[in-house]
């Protein structure tokens, strides 16, 4: 059994590295795994950087990048991947406040290393609730701030563990996403993206009511540890051909909604419209990253900053803003 194949892919000032890396060290002991053991990585190390990922394990495939917003000082989202022969996790974290960029590094960090231990002592987990409020516990034990970090902040993650016959288990805490990219369409995971950060319904809000408020979270991991009913869960499958989509929500800002032409009222929130429209059928992970990633910057890039939104289509509105993306696809290699 090879070991999973992993590329890493940075860009420095103009300049493409590329390094390939077979992660062939135990993560405790630092010693060199045996042929068939796990391979894990998160993006950014240097958060600063743009930086993709392509892993091939077994018969799945996935493709991850996370870029630092143009305006902003430093990048707080992340993603994360761990490959064994008997599963593979991604997900992406976005923090935010005065400790974000710790607490999504540390918590990323912290399901890497649930994963690692998991996989050479016990049977891997299936249940992507489980292992996220695990990994937060394990992560906050001995969590502290830097020195002038201290106060507000927190992080959201979007994860799933997907198997080898592709029967994956999701969860997600914040407005991190999950899409399950689909032959027949495009399928929003969960139910809280249908709310807005007070609790009442999207569905009926005016258009200005639902910008202004959408960057309001309802449930978020912090300092203090995470709520496990805060937590959606989802657990499905994917076939070969389909694949899941994880993105934080420098992505989801930036897609459409569905507005009521009659009243200017909120109709669909998902944005899977706007994504079938973006990725128009494409269900391979390294092509619905590069597709989506340059729509999304496209959109930013076009924006006027006014604050304003705009009218798209006969019943669409957009507000694309400038933010942190981490977006990751999993699907089965063809």
């Amino acid at each position: 059994m090879r070991l999973p194949a992993i590329v890493k892919k940075s860009s420095c000032e103009g300049r493409k590295v590329f390094e390939a890396v077979n992660a062939k060290t135990d993560f405790d002991s630092c010693r060199p795994l045996e042929e068939g053991g796990p391979a894990a990585a998160r993006l950014g190390e240097n958060r600063d950087i743009p930086s993709s990922l392509r892993i091939i394990d077994g018969p799945m495939l996935a493709s991850a990048s996370v870029r630092k917003g143009k305006k902003r000082e430093h990048c707080q989202d992340a993603a994360i991947s761990f490959s064994s022969r008997r599963a593979t996790l991604v997900g992406v974290l976005d923090g935010f406040g005065n400790q974000g960029t710790f607490l999504s590094e540390a918590v990323a960090d912290g399901l890497i290393g649930d994963m690692s231990f998991q996989a050479k002592h016990d049977p891997l987990p299936s249940d992507a609730r489980g292992l996220l409020v695990s990994a937060v516990f394990n992560a906050l034990e001995y969590f502290t701030p830097p020195p002038g970090r201290e106060g507000r902040g927190g992080t959201t993650a979007a994860l799933a563990l997907v198997a080898p016959d592709g029967a994956f288990s999701a969860a997600g805490i914040g407005d991190s996403a999950i899409y399950v990219l689909r032959r027949r369409g495009v399928e929003r995971l969960f139910s809280s993206y249908r709310l807005d950060g007070y609790l009442h319904p999207v569905a009926g809000a005016p258009l200005f009511q639902y910008f202004a408020e959408r960057n309001v979270l309802s449930s978020a991991i912090n300092a203090d540890g995470i709520n496990p009913k805060a937590v959606d869960i989802s657990y499905g499958y994917i076939s070969p051909g389909e694949c899941l989509l994880i993105v934080t929500d420098g992505i989801t800002k930036s897609l459409s909604v569905i507005y009521d032409p009659r009243t200017a009222c909120i109709r669909d929130n998902s944005g899977c419209r706007d994504l079938r429209s973006i990725l128009r059928g494409e269900r391979n992970p390294e092509r619905v990253v590069e597709k989506l990633l340059k729509a999304m910057e496209g959109r930013i890039e076009g924006s006027p900053d006014d604050g304003c939104f705009r009218f798209v289509g006969r019943n669409d509105a957009m507000y694309p803003v400038d933010d942190d993306m981490a977006l990751i696809a999993i699907g089965f290699a063809r």
